[in-house]
């Protein structure tokens, strides 16, 4: 009987205390939502970013999918007496109006209130799932490596008072989840980077902090569903190499199937393909590719013409020689493409 009797009364001092301390701040007129420390020093707001699913990055569209929470705890001890763990509104309470700053379309999916403990501790938690904008550099696509930010920064007016840092408390850690929704990416690493942003060259930085993951693209699917098949029709068009050259029908029906083939290809492969205004390694592959087929198309019209003005041996002789120089020169640029 003991013990719940002074559960009940120790509940009923920290009730009388918080009251107590909204009576005086009344009183005082204190208002809760300026800047704790406003007349002393900066305010310290420990943040964590924890990333709990990457569902897709998109290099075309120079942006990434991803499922993220954003925990920030900071002391006001103003409101140090209220019952353990008050919700209260963050329009009631100072905040440091923390905003992702590479942000496209992202969705809140908790509340915008805090949680106050009986020290005048204050904990602000919300979960965003959307998209994030990232510029990258797809120039090595598809063998390319790219580090993802998600940039978050104080928005407050009193920024320059504001210092945002990594949470010490076990509770609160920045990390990302060991298994991602991820398929055709893997993830090789990430660290947090609690700096300063500038938004603007040469205008005000505010108070930052980054989440930031290192990530390498799957070259596998890249390989059997582009590079196996390319390769086969680059191949199909040598084969005129090995038909005489008096049967011009059958050279020229091959060389014309195979530049086809690989047109009808390059259109299929454009809605894979970054969109960018550059040559990524893979167009470049691709466009060389092209060039061999055309040029194979022209060794047997010219080959056929040698025929027909009694250069029979001149033209078997191209073919042989053309027989190694291309098999050679593609298989040398495969090796320069994938090791460059």
């Amino acid at each position: 009987m003991k013990r719940p009797f002074l559960h009940l009364l120790t509940g009923l001092m920290l009730l009388a205390s918080g009251l107590l301390t909204c009576i005086q701040a009344q009183e005082e007129d204190v208002d809760l939502t300026l800047r704790p420390d406003s007349k002393g020093g900066k305010t310290e707001v420990e943040v964590a970013i924890k990333v709990l699913d990457i569902a897709e990055i998109d290099g075309a569209k120079q942006s990434f999918t991803a499922n993220v929470v954003v925990l920030a705890h900071w002391q006001d001890d103003r409101l140090k007496g209220w019952a353990e763990f008050r919700a209260m509104d963050m329009s009631d309470v100072w905040d440091p109006v923390l905003q992702i700053t590479n942000q496209q379309r992202l969705v809140k999916t908790f509340p915008d209130r805090v949680t106050v403990a009986a020290d005048g501790s204050v904990e602000w938690v919300q979960r965003f799932w959307g998209s994030f904008s990232q510029p990258l550099d797809l120039h090595d696509f598809p063998l390319d490596k790219h580090t993802f930010v998600i940039q978050l920064v104080s928005a407050q007016s009193d920024y320059k008072n504001i210092i945002l840092k990594q949470s010490s408390d076990s509770r609160f850690r920045s990390g990302l989840a060991k298994k991602l929704s991820l398929p055709d990416w893997e993830i090789t690493g990430w660290e947090v980077d609690a700096s300063p942003l500038e938004l603007l060259e040469g205008g005000n930085s505010l108070p930052g902090m980054a989440f930031k993951f290192h990530a390498k693209r799957y070259i596998g699917y890249y390989l059997v569903k582009v590079l196996l098949p390319l390769l086969m029709i680059v191949m199909m068009s040598w084969i005129v190499f090995w038909i005489h050259p008096s049967e011009a029908g059958s050279q020229i029906s091959v060389s014309i199937t195979s530049m086809l083939t690989l047109i009808a290809y390059r259109f299929a492969l454009g809605a894979m393909l970054p969109k960018v205004s550059y040559i990524t390694r893979m167009d470049g592959f691709i466009l060389f590719a092209t060039i061999m087929v055309f040029i194979a198309l022209m060794e047997a019209v010219t080959t056929s013409r040698l025929v027909k003005v009694g250069k029979e041996e001149m033209a078997l002789k191209m073919d042989r020689i053309c027989r190694i120089l291309f098999p050679g020169t593609f298989i040398a640029v495969c090796i320069y493409a994938i090791w460059s």
